[in-house]
């Protein structure tokens, strides 16, 4: 599995007193995933909720 990844923050004291400190912050990130190999010799990972890869079974049954 790999994983790349990149945060941005900025932040800004707009008022700064005695008695009253007001920030700005503002944080975006992107983050991505990617599984680079199974366990064993498994071609793709069928689950109940969806296709995840491979061999689509749909595509080998064709529906005259």
């Amino acid at each position: 599995m790999t994983n790349k990844g990149l945060e941005f923050t900025l932040e800004y004291a707009i008022i700064k007193q005695k008695d009253l400190q007001w920030n700005f912050r503002f944080m975006i990130s992107r983050d991505v995933n990617k599984v680079t190999k199974l366990s064993g010799n498994v071609p793709a990972i069928y689950n109940k909720g969806g296709y995840t890869g491979g061999r689509d079974p749909a595509d080998e049954a064709t529906i005259s």
